[in-house]
């Protein structure tokens, strides 16, 4: 089964900052390998960006993994991320993370199925916002402001935008839906209200929005959105 995850990190936001980060909070959530590492790097800025790479790549593997086992929960030192190779391993699973590393923000997405890796490199789309850049959106019509509603808003119009389905936004629904064990529910996306075969994943932190989409709508002038 082909899965993705995504997850973000606003570098500017004050709970990543080492000052506000406990101490042993590395120890917590790496495992042996990934301690070594880490602990071998003498620049507190390499670090601490070291530290958020691993903990979002993790993060995003999580969100991978719990589209096909529902009841997973994100225990961190399960999760071993392979730096070097840009791999993280899960019990008999592995995934492959794409890494995108800016002075402001780490967006890591995290993909499962390795025999169609290639296809997941050519179907899907990725993208990355800062609030206000949703917030400034003429359309923008929502009552709901939280994080979650504008990455979702975003997301719908840029379906509309990129297909040839001829959409209103009406027409879109994005929903999570899960158990509630674990902490992560998965994004659904719904066109008039019949649930679509598609992926997706949605991500926030601080000031940065994410998402990422596999889709089957076929591009103007072909492809995949």
């Amino acid at each position: 089964m082909i899965s993705i995850g995504n997850d973000i990190i606003d570098l500017s936001h004050s709970d990543t900052l080492l000052c506000k980060i406990h101490p042993r909070f590395h120890k917590r959530v790496l495992n042996h390998s990934e301690i070594s590492h880490i602990e071998s790097i003498e620049d507190p800025e390499e670090f601490r960006l070291l530290l958020w790479v691993y903990w979002a790549a993790k993060e995003a593997s999580y969100k991978a993994l719990k589209r096909i086992l529902p009841s997973l929960i994100f225990s961190y030192k399960r999760f071993f991320f392979h730096y070097e190779l840009r791999k993280v391993t899960y019990d008999t699973y592995t995934l492959s993370c794409f890494i995108e590393q800016t002075q402001d923000y780490i967006h890591i997405i995290a993909c499962i199925d390795a025999n169609k890796q290639e296809q997941l490199l050519q179907g899907f789309q990725k993208k990355v916002y800062r609030r206000q850049e949703i917030l400034s959106r003429k359309n923008l019509t929502l009552q709901k402001r939280d994080d979650s509603s504008l990455i979702r808003f975003a997301l719908a119009e840029d379906i509309i935008e990129k297909s040839n389905l001829n959409l209103d936004p009406q027409d879109i629904q994005i929903t999570k839906q899960g158990s509630r064990i674990g902490s992560q529910k998965i994004p659904y996306l719904y066109i008039n209200n019949k649930i679509q075969d598609t992926i997706l994943t949605l991500s926030h932190h601080g000031d940065y929005l994410s998402y990422a989409f596999l889709s089957p709508f076929p591009e103007r002038g072909g492809g995949l959105f």
